[in-house]
């Protein structure tokens, strides 16, 4: 049976890659179709999409070099829980609109998709 991580490791890829390059490339129209106003300080909002763009590379080093597999994806699986606690917190400390825990949602749902893929590394 093939092994599927890398095929999910690519789709998990492209996906950190894709909201990272939204968030640098386009951070006035994605605060209007949010509804939300730019935000106050610009470093933490590229912090946000440098991470983003981070992982994503991380995750495609991932694909290739087996022996830092385990690494790489734990690194990145705290990364977004981090990114998840922090987005829950700050929404509902801010009261900024609700549509913004889906980013938090999908953070905590791939740390837990990432944390499956390090047990299925360590055990073969």
């Amino acid at each position: 049976m093939p092994d599927a991580s890398p095929r999910v490791l690519r789709v998990i890829s492209l996906y950190h890659l894709a909201v990272g390059g939204v968030l640098a490339l386009l951070p006035g129209d994605l605060c209007s179709f949010l509804g939300l106003e730019p935000p106050r300080y610009w470093l933490l909002y590229y912090v946000l999409a440098t991470a983003s763009l981070l992982a994503g590379l991380m995750l495609h080093l991932a694909i290739g070099k087996l022996r830092l597999r385990a690494g790489l994806l734990m690194a990145v699986a705290m990364g977004n829980l981090a990114v998840c606690g922090l987005f829950v917190f700050f929404v509902s400390w801010s009261q900024l609109s609700p549509l913004l825990f889906a980013p938090a949602a999908s953070s905590g749902l791939l740390a837990w998709l990432l944390w499956g893929l390090i047990e299925v590394e360590v055990v073969q």
